[in-house]
C-alpha cells in the first residue's frame, strides 16, 4: 500500500466525535474487522465460526498494527512499550523503549521470556534487505533497582525510558517518564568506538631534473613526486617532505602535505638547487597524532631518495666534478651515495622547529 492510499483510509475517520459514541460499539476499526482481515490473509477460520472472513483492503495492518500482527500470529507480550525511533539519515537501526520489563515478558510463557527489569530497557533492531527485522538487542539497560530506596533506580543510569530521538550522527536522545528518579532526565547515548589504528605508506616515486643551470643562473630545477597508499579509512594524514644537502647537513627545502585521506593521492613540487649532493626524505604521520605531540608523533612510513644536482658525482657525500674511472671507486661511490642515519635522527628536531615557526606566524 502506498502512503497516498493509507492517507485516504485515515481520512475516512475524520469528523468522528464523542457524539458518535455508542456503548459496546466502535466508530473506528473493530475487533471483528481485525479478525476478518487476519482470516483473509491466512485463508483460515481463526474464530471457529465456520467461515473465513474477508477484507477489502489492508487498512487494518496500518491503522491497528499491533492487533493485526497479533491476529496473524505475532507476539503481543510487550509490557510498557513506549517510544519507537528511526532516522532516515542513519537508516541501519530502529530503536524501541520499554519503560519496564515485566508481566507477559517475564512470565516464562509463549515467545518472549526475558529477565525482569523495573527500570526499563532501550532495544535496537537492525534492518535486513527488505526493511525486515529478525533480531532485537538491548543496548541500554536501566538499573540497578533497589525496592527499599525512595527512588528505586540508580541515578547514574536509565529509568523509565519513554521518548526517543535518533540524531543525524547516529546518537540517541532518551527522555525518561518515571517516578523512580527524583527528576526525569534526558540521556544522550552513543556507542563507544574503538580508536582507529593508524597505518599507511608513503613513497618518493621520482626525483627528476627539469632544467640545468644556465649562463644567468647557478641553480638547477628539479621535481619530486610522492605518493601514499595502504591508508586507514576514516583517518587524515600529514606528510613532511624535506631536502637536505649531505656535506653541510643543511635543510634546503621543507614542504607540508596536509589533508591526505585517500589511497593513490600524489604530491609533487618543483624546486631549485645549486650543484651538490642531496637526499629527499618523506615521512607520513596521522594528523591528530602529529598535532597533539609533535616530538613523539609516530612515523608511520618514510621514504628516502639520494640524488645529485649537476654533472659531477658524490664521494662520501661531497660533490666533485672529478671523474672516477675504476670499478672499485665506482662501487665505493655508489655505497657512499646512501645517506647515513643522521637524516632520521634530525627529523624530530626539524618537526618541532617548523611547527613552532608556523604557529608563531
Amino acid at each position: 500500500s502506498s502512503n497516498a492510499e493509507i492517507q485516504t483510509w485515515i481520512d475516512e475517520y475524520d469528523g468522528i466525535t464523542t457524539d458518535d459514541f455508542v456503548s459496546g460499539q466502535n466508530s473506528y476499526i473493530s475487533d471483528e474487522e481485525i479478525n476478518n482481515w487476519a482470516e483473509w490473509r491466512l485463508n483460515e477460520d481463526l474464530n471457529g465460526d465456520g467461515t473465513v472472513g474477508s477484507a477489502v483492503d489492508d487498512r487494518v495492518a496500518f491503522l491497528e498494527s499491533r492487533k493485526a500482527a497479533a491476529a496473524i500470529g505475532a507476539t503481543d507480550e510487550w509490557s510498557k512499550m513506549e517510544g519507537v525511533a528511526f532516522n532516515a539519515n542513519v537508516p541501519d537501526s530502529l530503536y524501541l523503549a520499554m519503560s519496564r520489563i515485566e508481566s507477559a515478558m517475564t512470565d516464562g510463557e509463549d515467545d518472549i521470556d526475558v529477565s525482569l527489569n523495573s527500570c526499563g530497557i532501550v532495544y535496537r533492531m537492525s534492518f535486513g534487505n527488505g526493511w525486515d527485522v529478525t533480531r532485537i538487542d538491548p543496548v541500554i539497560s536501566g538499573g540497578p533497582y533497589l525496592s527499599s530506596a525512595q527512588y528505586e533506580c540508580d541515578v547514574n543510569n536509565l529509568a523509565g525510558p519513554d521518548n526517543l530521538l535518533v540524531l543525524d550522527d547516529g546518537r540517541l536522545l532518551i527522555g525518561e517518564d518515571t517516578n523512580k528518579h527524583e527528576s526525569n532526565m534526558v540521556w544522550l547515548w552513543g556507542e563507544k568506538s574503538e580508536p582507529l589504528e593508524a597505518a599507511g605508506n608513503i613513497t618518493v616515486n621520482s626525483v627528476q631534473m627539469r632544467s640545468s643551470a644556465s649562463s644567468n643562473s647557478s641553480t638547477w630545477d628539479y621535481n619530486y613526486q610522492a605518493e601514499v597508499d595502504e591508508l586507514q579509512t576514516g583517518l587524515t594524514y600529514t606528510a613532511l617532505i624535506v631536502v637536505k644537502e649531505l656535506d653541510t647537513e643543511e635543510w634546503k627545502g621543507i614542504w607540508w602535505w596536509n589533508d591526505i585521506e585517500d589511497n593513490g593521492e600524489q604530491y609533487e613540487h618543483t624546486f631549485s638547487l645549486e650543484e651538490g649532493c642531496y637526499t629527499i626524505l618523506a615521512s607520513l604521520y596521522e594528523s591528530t597524532d602529529l598535532s597533539t605531540d609533535v616530538k613523539n608523533a609516530t612515523v608511520l612510513s618514510d621514504s628516502e631518495v639520494p640524488f645529485v644536482v649537476g654533472s659531477g658525482t658524490c664521494v662520501d657525500g661531497v660533490y666533485t666534478n672529478e671523474v672516477v674511472d675504476s670499478q672499485e671507486d665506482a662501487n665505493d661511490r655508489n655505497e657512499d651515495n646512501v645517506p647515513g642515519f643522521g637524516v632520521l635522527l634530525s627529523m624530530m628536531a626539524l618537526l618541532g622547529a617548523t611547527l613552532f615557526t608556523t604557529r608563531e606566524r
